[in-house]
């Protein structure tokens, strides 16, 4: 396995050919999907074509199908990081369990990665899932893979999935602890994301967390942060992916937005379709919001590593935290990346000749990890760690494989 890349659970494999009812993951049995993949790949990506209209693959079961096979295998690992991130000692303490509404859930990436973060943190509170689609052979779907993991894993998490317009989802007021959507938002026009929020708002229960994730595209990316920005007008609270309770900064330029990029151990099956579909799936990009409206508690620093364990990290009082959120770029007498915070986002830079204890681990961060950085000197164009700064590295992006048997 690559360093520090996440991999699908063990039991994923089996879930699949039980759901699919495919022997194993051959060329022969994987031949036919390949022109359903090329025909959705091309529809996900039109991503300005297709606002507002409903998913290509709720209406023919092959592309229900192929999206579980390929899109769900690498878009479960995506909200688990995030949820690794909010709660990274597992679902937060509480008497009763934790109640999840999945919105727009699709064939069962939610289920499927609430599964390994509870297997992940056994001891933890249970979940109670919920899921809402306009697509009653998706919401179908979606049960039989939650029903399939718990066959093969002996772990039951209780899901209650229907059909409806999970742009306007129905339910009971203030009846969810966390509320997600994932690749859902690109679907609704941005006009009426407003209205998405205030309705997320009304069945939160107080200090309930609203989870986002959408797709690594400069277009979809901005309407996230649009949507950031409106949310923090209104008094939601921002947990991830940042720190600033401001205008996001990466709005002022046309050309900036913000993701992820996690790499991961990619499995057989995709290492083939991607081969002969010619897709490049060879790590996990993803934009991601959390917000919060006030009670629940989160915690504000969230794990380190350290020769492969995780373990807290106590965050320094006078040190702000930045994430850092482009790659790190290393280069002919000097070290530098983007990092945000409260104060925006700035470009952190450190002379190879300043390199020192203190400040060596700016050395190892990537893009997504959390940084607390001591005594720089801010300058008109960027920030320069001297010799004398402190850097510390408060959380990873990547805490732990995701590789659950």
């Amino acid at each position: 396995m690559k360093r520090n890349a996440v991999a699908i659970p063990d039991w994923w494999d089996a879930v699949l050919r039980r759901v699919l009812e495919l022997p194993d993951f051959d060329g022969r049995t994987l031949q036919r999907f390949v022109p359903p993949l090329e025909q959705l790949s091309e529809h996900l990506n039109a991503v300005d074509e297709r606002s507002g209209r409903p998913s290509l693959y709720m209406h023919k079961r092959l592309l229900r199908e192929t999206y579980l096979l390929y899109y769900s295998t690498a878009n479960l690992l995506k909200p688990l990081w995030v949820l690794d991130q909010l709660w990274p000692e597992g679902p937060p303490p509480g008497p009763a369990p934790l109640r999840v509404l999945d919105l727009g859930c699709g064939p069962g990436t939610g289920i499927a990665a609430l599964h390994v973060w509870t297997q992940r943190h056994p001891e933890g509170r249970p979940l109670l899932v919920k899921g809402i689609d306009a697509s009653e052979a998706n919401a179908s779907l979606y049960r039989q893979v939650g029903d399939a993991i718990g066959a093969i894993t002996g772990i039951s998490i209780p899901c209650d999935v229907r059909q409806g317009d999970a742009a306007r989802p129905p339910g009971e007021a203030a009846s969810h602890d966390l509320v997600m959507a994932l690749n859902l938002l690109n679907e609704i026009p941005e006009k009426k994301h407003a209205a998405f929020l205030s309705r997320c708002e009304e069945l939160l229960v107080p200090g309930g967390v609203l989870l986002l994730v959408e797709p690594a595209l400069r277009l979809t990316s901005r309407v996230l942060l649009r949507l950031r920005d409106h949310a923090v007008a209104e008094g939601w609270n921002v947990r991830v992916p940042c720190f600033r309770q401001a205008d996001c900064p990466a709005l002022v330029s046309e050309k900036d937005w913000c993701h992820h990029d996690l790499p991961w151990e990619r499995p057989q099956h995709i290492a083939w379709l991607d081969e002969v579909v010619g897709n490049v799936k060879r790590s996990l990009k993803f934009s991601c919001l959390v917000l919060r409206k006030g009670g629940m508690d989160v915690p504000d620093t969230i794990s380190s590593e350290d020769e492969g364990k995780t373990a807290p990290q106590a965050e320094p009082q006078a040190a702000p935290r930045l994430r850092v959120v482009s790659e790190l770029f290393v280069e002919k007498g000097r070290t530098w990346c983007h990092c945000c915070g409260e104060e925006g986002r700035r470009v952190y830079q450190r002379n190879h000749r300043d390199r020192s204890g203190d400040n060596a681990d700016f050395d190892r961060c990537v893009r997504y990890d959390t940084l607390a950085v001591e005594g720089a000197e801010a300058r008109l164009h960027d920030v320069r760690i001297t010799a004398e700064s402190t850097v510390r590295l408060l959380s990873r992006s990547i805490v732990d494989s995701t590789n659950i048997g």
